[in-house]
């Protein structure tokens, strides 16, 4: 019960601190927001160290969690900038507010299960003895997506801003990213396939994973990275609806192919490469629309 009470504080402050960060991008307070980012993980890696350290219980490690969405108010407490971009008011009416709020809980359902849920995706899609031995490969899925996935999902705000100022040039607006995503995915392959399965004996004997299994989940990582790049567009355009279409087909094309008949490697590369390109291909065609709308005489 104490656990439930936890993640249910948690899952409030976490809403103020989105909050907070949303205001700081949307305004360019990018000094603050910078703040905002450093205090959170500070806190949530002192706080984990202490927990850890003095108890390593699930509470403690809860706890730790909990703590670190402290940020936010220390930001405000500190920042007058911040406290006036925390009092902003949204610039459309209630309704197209609350439906693109839906928009916005769907598309965020659907990522998670993509990005935090894909473990339990294998697990329901895959037989107990051959989950058993999938803990190397699902290691593997979240090492090499966090070099690429971390730092975007860090500076989202800054490319969405980036976008709404340019917002009528499409997907010229995210090129520069978009280039920058598929050089480091590439780059990463091959580190991945020349180095990773030395980095992943750290872990134990056990923990042998193909190099072409390495690389090919780097260049994945990089793909849902797009997905993420294109889905900013779309937001930065007001396009809520096929931002969460896009998702929602990306997820549930990556459940179909977990479901195909095949190792658990071929199905879990398959997933987090066919999904987020069925995505990619909903957003570009949205953005496409949107442009060609916005251009035309």
């Amino acid at each position: 019960m104490t656990i439930v009470v936890l993640l249910a504080l948690t899952a409030v402050l976490f809403s103020a601190h989105a909050a907070v960060a949303g205001s700081l991008q949307g305004r360019g307070l990018w000094g603050p927001f910078a703040q905002l980012l450093t205090l959170e993980a500070t806190f949530r890696f002192t706080a984990v160290l202490l927990a850890a350290t003095l108890s390593g219980s699930l509470f403690g490690i809860e706890a730790a969690c909990l703590a670190a969405l402290g940020a936010w108010v220390v930001v405000l407490l500190s920042s007058r900038s911040a406290r006036t971009a925390a009092m902003s008011r949204a610039d459309i009416p209630l309704g197209p507010f609350l439906r693109q709020t839906g928009h916005a809980l769907v598309s965020a359902a659907a990522s998670a299960a993509l990005l935090v849920s894909f473990p339990l995706l294998v697990k329901l899609t895959t037989a107990p003895d051959d989950y058993d031995l999938a803990a190397p490969l699902l290691l593997a899925v979240s090492l090499t997506r966090a070099p690429i996935m971390l730092p975007l999902q860090a500076f989202q705000g800054l490319a969405l801003t980036s976008v709404i100022r340019a917002r009528d040039e499409g997907l010229r607006a995210l090129q520069r990213p978009i280039m920058a995503v598929i050089g480091l995915g590439v780059l990463g392959s091959i580190l991945a396939a020349l180095v990773g399965p030395r980095i992943m004996l750290f872990f134990g004997e056990d923990y042998q994973v193909n190099r072409w299994v390495l690389a090919a989940l780097t260049l994945a990582a990089a793909v849902i990275a797009l997905l993420t790049l294109t889905g900013t567009g779309l937001l930065a355009m007001g396009q809520h609806r096929p931002y969460a279409v896009g998702w929602a087909i990306g997820t549930a094309a990556a459940v179909a192919c977990l479901m195909l008949p095949l190792s658990t490697e071929v199905r879990c590369v398959l997933a987090l490469f066919v999904g987020p390109l069925l995505g990619i291909g909903v957003h570009i065609l949205a953005i496409s629309r949107r442009r060609s709308t916005v251009t035309r005489p």
